[in-house]
């Protein structure tokens, strides 16, 4: 059990890391438009990650029975599910190639992959700084 204080402290910045991430990840995605040559309307972009976005928002509701089994047995699909929808959306709303649109969203996982990594990094140094769960180093 934490104290309210560092759930408050860790609930808001990991809701300002998602909301960072999210916009982030549409201007990153607005930007390779032009090398791929894409639509580059900031509104659809938002718009296309908004909806990639939704299988693991729905996904993550099962966050609240705190079983590891049932995360991975939904989050799983959902993450399926993005993908899926990444791959298959960016050439129909941004009006590009097949091949194009594979490129462009095997570079969008990529930027995602690493935006993930930083942040496993970042909550690992603001526990060892003392906010959220004592790891006794």
């Amino acid at each position: 059990m934490l104290p309210s204080s560092s759930l408050t402290a860790i609930s808001v910045g990991y809701f300002l890391a998602l909301l960072f991430g999210f916009i982030s990840t549409a201007f990153i995605s607005r930007w390779m438009a032009t090398t791929y040559g894409a639509r580059s309307s900031l509104g659809l972009h938002f718009a296309l990650i908004t909806i990639v976005a939704a299988p693991l928002c729905v996904g993550s509701i099962t966050h609240l029975f705190p079983d590891v089994f049932l995360n991975v047995l939904v989050l799983i699909p959902a993450m399926i599910w993005s993908m899926y929808l990444l791959y298959t959306g960016i050439p129909i709303a941004l009006e590009i190639t097949a091949e194009k649109g594979m490129l462009m969203a095997s570079a969008l996982v990529g930027w995602l992959l690493v935006a993930s990594v930083s942040l496993l990094g970042i909550s690992v140094g603001l526990w060892t700084l003392g906010i959220g769960p004592f790891l006794g180093v």
